[in-house]
């Protein structure tokens, strides 16, 4: 699988391979399903994390997808990071992954910057303080992010 970006204001901003992202796992060969896998976005978030992190190629994950697949058979320990403006997206998959009995965290970076603009000591500080993902985390974000239509 291969992944190019343009760096100009061309008409393609992104080129991937042929062949679907739910069918591979970006960067297996490297990949320890015994320690903890770490997802990211994308392939700069991945260049520039720790060890074991595998880019989901967007924001979406498909219970179809060989990594989901590959993630509860292996019942592998995640830690998610997606990009801070993401995050009811990366709790809805961390509610799935748990509910397929994987042991999950979550941590974001700071709003703004995603870890592709953090160096690999920055992010490997801010996943060493991932929080454990519980129904209860999920249920607080969600009431965080009610807006009242109040100006305080």
């Amino acid at each position: 699988y291969f992944v190019g970006r343009s760096i100009d204001q061309g008409t393609i901003k992104y080129l991937n391979a042929k062949v679907s992202k739910s069918e591979i796992v970006f960067n297996e060969i490297d990949i320890d399903w015994t320690q903890p896998v770490v997802l990211v976005e994308g392939v700069f978030d991945a260049i520039k994390s720790v060890a074991n992190t595998i880019p989901i190629l967007g924001s979406t994950f498909a219970q179809s997808s060989f990594l989901y697949k590959q993630l509860m058979r292996m019942q592998s320990d995640v830690i998610i990071s997606l990009d801070p403006d993401l995050k009811s997206k990366a709790l809805k998959i961390a509610k799935s992954l748990a509910q397929a009995g994987c042991q999950v965290r979550v941590c974001f970076t700071k709003e703004g910057i995603d870890m592709g603009d953090s160096s690999k000591e920055e992010n490997k500080k801010m996943l060493s303080n991932a929080k454990i993902f519980t129904p209860y985390y999920h249920l607080t974000h969600k009431i965080n992010s009610i807006r009242s239509g109040s100006i305080i």
